[in-house]
């Protein structure tokens, strides 16, 4: 995901638009119950970002990348 106009991040676009992805993954398909995300190390905007998605640290680091994931 990309907001490429500085004035509009930190505005909560992406959280908001992150959060509407996973809930409609969930309602479309509700036999999955964890899904990934794999933000780059280093970009801890994105981290933050899928956090407040409530994506959470699974410990992992795949191919310099942060796994973070949602459980239900």
């Amino acid at each position: 995901m990309w907001i490429g106009i500085l004035q509009e991040r930190n505005c909560g676009y992406g959280t908001e638009a992150l959060k509407q992805m996973v809930s409609f993954l969930h309602a479309k398909y509700p036999q999955v119950k964890e899904i990934f995300i794999d933000p780059e190390i280093g970009n801890e905007r994105a981290k933050r970002c899928y956090q407040k998605a409530g994506f959470q640290d699974s410990g992992e680091i795949v191919e310099d990348s942060y796994m973070l994931k949602i459980c239900y």
